[in-house]
């Protein structure tokens, strides 16, 4: 890890960008809200989002998916997180999280190197949020918005 002599940030330089940790990208499990607006009426759900963040020091949202229950939330990132691609593995998942026990093993692999899983209510912030690039006590709540694509001017 490199440390940036501005600010102390440690960070992976790795093909022109500055990575956190060996993982490309991150979750969060947020509670929000998905607003659809259709031609005759607005619908409102509430649920939650597993966010999808390039896990770089500026954290840039890379992709998002609602869920209308936070169980539904989980397996998404039970199933999804252990395929992240890591730096050191040549931006491929370890083949050993894809097996029956991938899970665990994925979850003692963070655990072995201070990191944490969108499962365990850590929340991935930018540095200007929290200096520690992320917390488990700020909460986060996200919300969006989908508009019938006849309703939009082409």
């Amino acid at each position: 890890m490199n440390d940036s002599s501005q600010k102390g940030i440690q960070y992976i330089p790795y093909q022109g960008e500055r990575y956190r940790d060996d993982r490309m990208f991150v979750f969060n499990i947020v509670t929000g809200k998905l607003e659809k607006h259709f031609k005759n009426k607005v619908c409102i759900e509430d649920g939650f989002w597993v966010i999808y963040y390039r896990n770089t020091i500026e954290l840039p949202l890379c992709d998002k998916k609602f869920f209308k229950t936070r169980l539904e939330a989980e397996e998404s990132v039970r199933i999804n997180e252990p395929l992240i691609p890591l730096i050191s593995n040549y931006e491929q998942p370890y083949p050993i999280f894809k097996g029956e026990y991938g899970w665990e093993l994925w979850n003692d692999w963070l655990s072995f190197r201070g990191l944490h899983s969108a499962l365990s209510g850590y929340q991935n912030f930018r540095l200007d949020v929290t200096p520690n690039g992320g917390s488990f006590s700020i909460g986060n709540k996200y919300t969006d918005v989908y508009i019938e694509s006849s309703l939009v001017d082409s």
